[in-house]
C-alpha cells in the first residue's frame, strides 16, 4: 500500500459542465490520515474562468474575506483577457488592437511591452521598455516574399527569420502544407 492508496480525486460541476470545484486528498505519511485540499473556480456568464483558489487562499477566505483569489481575469466583450492578477506572477494588462492583436501590456513590475504588426497583422517587432530604461527592440520577424525568400523552399508568406535577445533563429525550409523542414538556431555569446 503506497502513500496514493485511497487518494481519490473528486471533481463536481455546474449546470454547464464546467469545474467548480475538485477535491484532492494528499497523504504525507504512507499510513496516516489523508488531508482534503479543496480547488475552486468562478465562471462569469459566458463561461470564462474569472477566479481560482487554490486550497491555501481559499483557507484564508474563511478568515479574510478580502484576501485575493490565486488568478483573477477580466475579459473584454469578445473574449480576450484584458488584465490578469495572479499572487504569483503579478498583475498583468493588456491592449488588444480591432483584430484582437496584442497591441501594448504592462505587467507589475512596470514593463510596457508593444508590438509592431505587417498589413497581413503578423508581428515584425516586439519592443519592451521597463521602469527606467530607455525602448528597444527585443525581437524582429522576418517573413517570405518575392526578393526576399526562397520560392523553392515554399518560403514565401512563412516565418523565415526571428532573431530575439538569446540570437538568430532560421527558418530555411517549409513543407507544402506551411511545415517548417529545416531550421539553424544561432546563439549569441
Amino acid at each position: 500500500m503506497g502513500m496514493d492508496y485511497r487518494t481519490p480525486t473528486l471533481i463536481a460541476v455546474d449546470s454547464r459542465s464546467r469545474p467548480v470545484r475538485s477535491v484532492e486528498y494528499c497523504r504525507s505519511l504512507e499510513n496516516g490520515p489523508a488531508q482534503r485540499r479543496i480547488n475552486r473556480s468562478l465562471f462569469d456568464l459566458a463561461g470564462r474562468a474569472v477566479k481560482q483558489w487554490d486550497p491555501r487562499l481559499w483557507a484564508m477566505q474563511d478568515r479574510d474575506e478580502l484576501a485575493p483569489s490565486n488568478l483573477s481575469a477580466i475579459y473584454s466583450l469578445s473574449g480576450v483577457t484584458l488584465r490578469t492578477d495572479s499572487v504569483d506572477a503579478g498583475r498583468q494588462t493588456d491592449l488588444p488592437g480591432l483584430a484582437e492583436e496584442g497591441l501594448l501590456g504592462w505587467d507589475s513590475r512596470g514593463t510596457l511591452r508593444d508590438v509592431l504588426y505587417d498589413e497581413s497583422l503578423r508581428p515584425v517587432a516586439v519592443f519592451e521598455q521597463g521602469g527606467g530604461m530607455p525602448r528597444r527592440c527585443t525581437e524582429r520577424m522576418t517573413y517570405g516574399y518575392p526578393g526576399q525568400g526562397d520560392q523553392n523552399q515554399n518560403q514565401y508568406g512563412q516565418l523565415i527569420r526571428h532573431d530575439d535577445t538569446t540570437g538568430t533563429l532560421l527558418l530555411a525550409s517549409f513543407a507544402l502544407t506551411g511545415q517548417n523542414l529545416m531550421q539553424d538556431r544561432r546563439y549569441i555569446l
